[in-house]
């Protein structure tokens, strides 16, 4: 970092970051560590918040965040943790027989051992490390363009404009940044949708066996559901159906929806899981389309813009894990 610092010009690397997620946040962290980068980062909600339920914190993700000192943040009542060395348990839905169970490697320390969280507790303590005061919330990006000296001028909703020698896209699946390092790239619905839910911990306890461990159900084709503790009193249950391609426009982001006609697909899984999801009728259930993308050939272009976290890799939904990818990203980007 320092020999970085000594060897770049004076005039400080104007940088705007685009999407306050994870990895946007991660790439304040470490851009604000250099002296030589003046950065601003650009949300287009009004307040830097998380949809979803669960996240995966898997091994390389809690080495980066002891890095970037957002560790310090989380305590063990944070976060579930199976403690028999597990990351993963397999089930028959339909059965409940166990398939399989996947552990971490034998070298692995017990502190780094993959964990699952609330999305917003991930948010929040990366926040903590962030100035404030260089985030800039409701702020939509619209348009991006080169002008002399190859700096990126942005364009937003609100008639805002800002001029930068480099952008960073952070800005998810639905990437506007994405648009110009690959003009070319679609999207498209991959035909699943996904529901998120977080029930009582306690309430979940009452389950006869429910196992306290992250637990995929592999029901009939294209139908899933996983369940596991999370830190507090909340316990996470994700439901993946088949869903043919409508007249109506699917969203990719969170929505709104009615559990009680999707519940009716799981009728022929286990009674753990139809008691879970019985209980997740009554709870806050958000709807996902799942949509993919194909392999980028590159995620930086123009020498001015680069993309990180699901806007570089824009792949289907992975239960969160994509958050621990974008610090992977942002970690390689500011070295």
């Amino acid at each position: 970092m320092n020999s970085l610092n000594q060897s770049y010009p004076k005039r400080p690397l104007k940088v705007a970051i685009i999407g306050g997620g994870p990895g946007g946040l991660s790439a304040a962290i470490e851009f604000q560590r250099l002296s030589f980068v003046d950065w601003t980062l650009y949300e287009k909600k009004p307040a830097i918040s998380e949809t979803g339920a669960g996240v995966s914190l898997q091994r390389n993700t809690w080495r980066l965040l002891e890095f970037n000192g957002v560790a310090k943040h989380f305590s063990e009542e944070d976060f579930f943790r199976c403690q028999d060395g597990s990351s993963k348990h397999i089930r028959n839905g339909r059965n409940g027989e166990l398939m399989d169970i996947i552990s971490h490697a034998e070298n692995t320390i017990p502190q780094h051992r993959t964990c699952r969280m609330v999305r917003s507790k991930l948010q929040a303590a990366l926040l903590k490390e962030v100035d404030k005061s260089k985030i800039m919330t409701s702020k939509c990006l619209v348009s991006v363009c080169f002008v002399t000296g190859g700096r990126c001028r942005l364009t937003f909703k609100d008639g805002f404009v800002d001029e930068v020698d480099l952008l960073v896209g952070a800005d998810g699946i639905r990437s506007i940044v994405r648009s110009v390092v690959s003009p070319s790239h679609h999207l498209g619905y991959n035909g699943h949708f996904t529901y998120r839910m977080t029930i009582s911990k306690n309430d979940a306890r009452e389950i006869h066996g429910l196992p306290w461990a992250p637990t995929f159900w592999l029901g009939n084709v294209g139908h899933y559901a996983f369940t596991c503790p999370l830190g507090g009193d909340d316990f996470e249950v994700t439901l993946r159906i088949p869903r043919p391609p409508e007249k109506e426009e699917f969203v990719s982001w969170g929505r709104p929806c009615d559990l009680a006609p999707i519940a009716e697909d799981f009728n022929l899984f286990c009674d753990p899981v139809r008691h879970a999801i019985g209980l997740s009728i009554h709870a806050q259930c958000q709807e996902f389309a799942l949509f993919t993308g194909s392999r980028l050939d590159r995620i930086v272009a123009h020498d001015a813009v680069a993309l990180i976290g699901d806007a570089s890799h824009p792949l289907s939904g992975a239960l969160g894990a994509g958050a621990g990818f974008a610090l992977e990203d942002v970690y390689a980007l500011a070295r």
